[in-house]
């Protein structure tokens, strides 16, 4: 009998440690599911190019912001967020209703609408590893677009995509307000041209890039050179791509764009994208620096060689005018990676 129930009790022992075991594989598996992907990231340091409607509200958003644990070189970011939102002047001043699954414009309170907009923020900023392109989008869409892009990287062409999926997936429609290309797309769904529309109103000084490391130093050019070259291109953030423009008066072809960004620094550029590649010396991939040009052949039907040409930024992302407007694309989106030729140093 004893010898029965000694080996029933050492059963039951090896059951439990059995089961034990099973349950810390179980809690390991959802933990790494929870972990998110390891990206790089695009910390945007910079002052807000806004009126005194939006930058009286500074001392609240540092005040959530620092209770949300957000580093101060966002506050010039959310306050260029206010001004595309609300110049300021409504109520619900950071258009935070919707991210308490309220109606739009339901807080009548600015500091109430900063005061979940800064959480709303800090949700996604912490979600996409402070990487500010991806937040700022995800603050229009919301986190799932976070959840949506990683561990891709963002880029223009991922956020219209997006809205796309986004809009047919809810049965959205476009209203009237919508662009030619919005409504033709079927980009009925937030606002895709999120990021350009808010950073227009931020003065960049600093890019950082990757897992730390400031993409303006090493620049061929001179850091300060660099600096000026894109707070000069961040003005036109947005833009609509103009064939042959070559002034903010005009508006920008790509090398049009090219041409004036680093006039801002003293270098002068030939006009054409052509023209730039023929002028600039040739360096490899790997030792690319920011401030460099990237070039571009079969983009359009020419018989010219180079057909489109942008600001390398490092970390395989280039500023631009495109077909879809002003602003970053990346290297690894597969129309550039089709396209791509190298790298050119400018001449100073």
């Amino acid at each position: 009998m004893k010898k029965i129930m000694y080996l029933a009790g050492a059963f039951f022992a090896v059951l439990l440690l059995f089961v034990g075991s099973l349950v810390m594989m179980f809690m390991m598996i959802l933990n790494d599911d929870e972990e998110q992907p390891e990206t790089e990231n695009s910390t945007i340091s910079g002052t807000a190019n806004v009126p005194e409607a939006v930058s009286r509200w500074e001392p609240l958003v540092r005040k959530y912001g620092a209770e949300n644990g957000l580093p101060g070189s966002v506050v010039p970011i959310v306050l260029a967020l206010i001004m595309q939102e609300s110049g300021g002047t409504a109520a619900d001043v950071m258009q935070s209703s919707e991210s308490q699954s309220k109606d739009p414009g339901y807080f009548n309170n600015p500091e109430v609408s900063i005061k979940f907009g800064m959480q709303h923020f800090a949700n996604v900023y912490r979600k996409a590893s402070g990487d500010i392109p991806t937040v700022l989008q995800s603050y229009n869409y919301g986190s799932g677009f976070v959840d949506w892009v990683l561990p891709r990287k963002y880029s223009l062409d991922l956020a219209k995509q997006f809205s796309i999926e986004q809009a047919r997936k809810n049965g959205y429609t476009c209203r009237a307000w919508r662009s030619a290309e919005e409504k033709s797309k079927g980009m009925c769904y937030g606002d895709p041209f999120y990021v350009p529309h808010v950073m227009r109103y931020v003065n960049v000084t600093k890019v950082e890039s990757g897992k730390g490391g400031d993409v303006a130093k090493g620049s061929a050019l001179g850091d300060d050179n660099f600096k000026a070259i894109m707070n000069e291109a961040r003005k036109y953030d947005g833009d609509a791509y103009v064939w042959a423009g070559y002034t903010p008066t005009t508006g920008f072809d790509c090398s049009g764009l090219m041409q004036w960004i680093y006039k801002q620094a003293n270098i002068n550029l030939p006009r054409t994208a052509q023209e730039q590649y023929n002028a600039s010396t040739k360096v490899s991939e790997s030792d690319a620096k920011p401030g460099d040009l990237v070039f571009f052949t079969g983009t359009y039907d020419t018989s010219n060689y180079i057909t489109h040409v942008g600001v390398y930024l490092g970390n395989g992302r280039f500023y631009n005018s495109n077909g879809h407007g002003v602003g970053e694309s990346g290297l690894d989106e597969s129309f550039w990676k089709a396209h791509f030729v190298g790298y050119g140093r400018v001449n100073k």
